[in-house]
């Protein structure tokens, strides 16, 4: 009899990230502590300053966490530099970064969500938020001007069916 059950484990590694980086977080408040106790300048301003960028770094890990899921869905995500292929059995295709020029967040019934790809030359790419590798889109967005991680996950937060464009080109 296994001693964690798999849905823990998965339940674990989505939230690694965070985790890691809580722990590092609260060793650095630590050092941010020591600094007004041994009165150390320096110290406050170095405990500061990585409390800040591990803060941020917190908060944007704790933003993917959101967006992660269980990569359970058709098909499969494959990001090469600045190319993304959509391998699945409908709807399929491929999408350079350079040529996209609006990105929908598209809610389903079932509660999932699906990013809509619309390019300049051809059908829009449908890629399932659950397909395996999909996970990893969300870097490959941060290349496109004006679109953060905040802006996705309040579109996902959102519980109606109404599909949300998070990102256009020259908007």
């Amino acid at each position: 009899m296994p001693i964690f059950r798999p849905e823990a484990i998965q339940t674990l590694k989505r939230w690694q990230e965070p985790i890691v980086i809580g722990v590092f977080l609260l060793a650095t408040l630590r050092i941010f502590w020591l600094a007004f106790v041994w009165a150390s300048w320096f110290m406050a301003l170095f405990g500061m300053a990585l409390v800040a960028v591990l803060g941020s770094l917190f908060y944007v890990a704790l933003l993917r966490t959101n967006l992660r899921s269980d990569a359970s869905g058709p098909g499969l995500v494959e990001i090469d530099e600045r190319n993304i292929t959509y391998l699945a059995p409908h709807l399929g295709g491929v999408v350079s970064l350079d040529s996209i020029r609006k990105i929908d967040v598209s809610p389903t019934r079932s509660g999932s969500h699906n990013w809509v790809l619309y390019v300049f030359e051809g059908p829009p790419v449908l890629i399932p938020f659950n397909a395996q590798g999909a996970d990893r889109l969300i870097e490959s967005f941060s290349a496109l001007p004006g679109l953060g991680v905040e802006r996705i996950s309040r579109a996902i937060r959102t519980n109606s069916l109404v599909i949300e464009t998070i990102w256009e080109k020259g908007r």
